[in-house]
């Protein structure tokens, strides 16, 4: 029931999917279903809670032998895999308490990491340390996002090898951005501007669903139904918000190709770029992730094809530049975005000093890339 639970959430969104399907799923009735789980929350709750605690007792290895430690992790991340799509995007629809028990069990499978980091690398600090837990943690989820398959020892043996290249990051004392979400909506040349910066914002804080017009109203001044003077419908707002982020990835990828005469110096480039735009646009990514699920099924489709075509690019470089096949480089690829996007939305990590410079140096492990210094 967890399993055929997990994979339709993953797949179709928890808004989407009924008791009946998943009942369907393991061939009983609802019936039989609800006499095990109460509802649709506590089936979820429990399917990411399950994941949590595999990876919990993965934990229990000594990180000191080396590949065999992270090769544990990394089986218990495979045998979970839809755990990442699950917390990331559909935990939101929990119950407020129930949705605050998963992550103080997450944030304790990551101190438990750092704890074990700390003592293979002692030259770290603290926020060094922590960063490398979370970090791990995503790079091995990562597998969430994508549905390459490889031989099981092959794919636990590579999964492995990330959480080991994000353990052996090496960080420099250049400084960067630490940026934050804003606050408030940003002073905009125009009413519909301010709209979609106050979706935007609350979206991400609420979700698509939890978020009426009224609210977007009050926030930009005006009454909820006025916003239908700028937007035919509450999903074109959404498309609004998303388009915003959908630009900037198109426009930067285009520049970087324009202006790059190698692989590896693109990847550097936008390894950099996509950062420093995550860190200081944690709300975009945060829609862009977890809501693109909730446009009509058309712009659905076209919302994804320009995400895919983006993280196609970095996976042709790095093709290009390591002679990898293409399963093994969109694992590299994937796994780092994750790293990127986990950072940007997660705000004590946002926050943090030197957090720029930082994320790149850990992508970049990832990527097999040699940190370069920014061009002024």
């Amino acid at each position: 029931m967890l399993a055929a639970a997990a994979e339709l959430f993953a797949e179709r969104g928890y808004p989407q999917v009924a008791m009946s399907d998943i009942a369907e799923a393991v061939a009983i009735g609802p019936s039989a279903l609800y006499r095990h789980f109460r509802g649709k929350q506590e089936l979820l709750h429990e399917v990411i809670s399950t994941a949590f605690t595999a990876l919990g007792v993965a934990l229990e290895t000594d990180l000191a032998d080396g590949r065999a430690g992270l090769d544990t992790i990394a089986a218990a991340a495979l045998e979970h895999r839809g755990v990442g799509v699950l917390w990331q995007r559909e935990a939101r629809h929990l119950e407020p308490e129930r949705h605050e028990e998963l992550r103080a069990e997450l944030v304790a499978i990551s101190g438990r990491l750092a704890a074990k980091i700390s003592g293979t690398r002692v030259d770290l600090h603290n926020q060094q340390v922590d960063l490398l837990a979370w970090a791990t943690l995503g790079s091995l989820i990562s597998v969430s996002y994508h549905r390459v398959q490889l031989p099981r020892a092959d794919y636990v043996r590579l999964l492995a090898q990330l959480g080991a290249d994000v353990l052996a990051t090496t960080f420099s004392a250049e400084s960067g951005p630490a940026a934050a979400s804003p606050s408030q909506v940003e002073p905009t040349s125009s009413t519909k501007d301010a709209v979609v910066s106050a979706a935007m914002q609350l979206f991400s804080q609420r979700g698509y669903h939890g978020t009426s017009v009224d609210d977007i109203g009050a926030v930009v001044g005006i009454a909820g139904p006025s916003i239908y003077h700028h937007f035919p419908s509450k999903p074109e707002v959404l498309l609004a918000t998303i388009a915003e982020g959908e630009r900037w990835l198109t426009d930067d990828l285009a520049r970087t190709l324009a202006e790059t005469t190698s692989p590896v110096e693109a990847l550097n480039r936008v390894v950099r770029s996509f950062a420093e735009y995550a860190l200081s646009h944690p709300d975009a990514m945060d829609v862009l992730i977890a809501e693109t699920d909730a446009l009509p099924s058309s712009e659905q489709r076209r919302v994804r094809k320009v995400q895919r075509d983006y993280i196609n690019a970095w996976v042709d470089l790095l093709r290009d530049l390591h002679r990898l096949d293409n399963g093994p480089a969109r694992i590299r690829v994937q796994a780092a975005f994750t790293v990127i996007n986990d950072v940007a939305r997660t705000p004590h990590l946002r926050g943090a000093p030197d957090i720029g410079p930082a994320v790149v140096a850990i992508a970049s492990s990832i990527l097999g890339l040699t940190v370069q210094a920014p061009v002024e």
